[in-house]
């Protein structure tokens, strides 16, 4: 490798590190915002705010034993 390609790495590493604190911080705020809804007097609103943010290749197929 040469010398250009390392710092071109080490640009491109800090750049992908970045965005992925920002996208943390965005998913932090995003997750106190759904679960600010669990405060209702309703449980039922907060289930339904919580499984519609989880993607569907998460959600389980089947039930534990």
């Amino acid at each position: 490798m040469k010398i250009n390609d390392i710092t071109a790495a080490i640009a491109r590493s800090k750049k992908e590190r970045e965005a992925a604190i920002e996208n943390g911080k965005e998913a932090e705020t995003n997750w106190r915002t759904r679960f600010a809804a669990c405060g209702e007097p309703s449980r039922r609103s907060c289930a339904r705010i919580t499984a519609s943010a989880l993607p569907a290749a998460s959600w389980p197929t089947s039930s534990p034993v």
